[in-house]
């Protein structure tokens, strides 16, 4: 039954859109929070470079996880 309904959402090209661009502005909040929280913290400048990597890696790792989900229910429906 979950799945009839997640195939059922998106079916319509509008609300899979929106939800896709949700989840690239959720990288973008959550690159600039892990940066942010890093420095706050106070980590050493010879770490800095590192750690934008990781956030960046994770961030998007995370938002494209999501992403795939929307992908295969939306090309598998038709």
């Amino acid at each position: 039954m979950a799945q009839t309904v997640t195939i059922h959402k998106f079916e319509n090209p509008i609300r899979a859109g929106a939800y896709f661009f949700a989840f690239v502005l959720l990288a973008l909040h959550l690159l600039h929070g892990l940066s942010s929280s890093l420095k706050s913290l106070g980590t050493n400048k010879i770490y800095t470079e590192s750690f934008k990597g990781f956030t960046c890696i994770y961030s998007t790792g995370i938002s494209f996880d999501f992403c795939i989900i929307f992908i295969f229910h939306y090309y598998n429906n038709f």
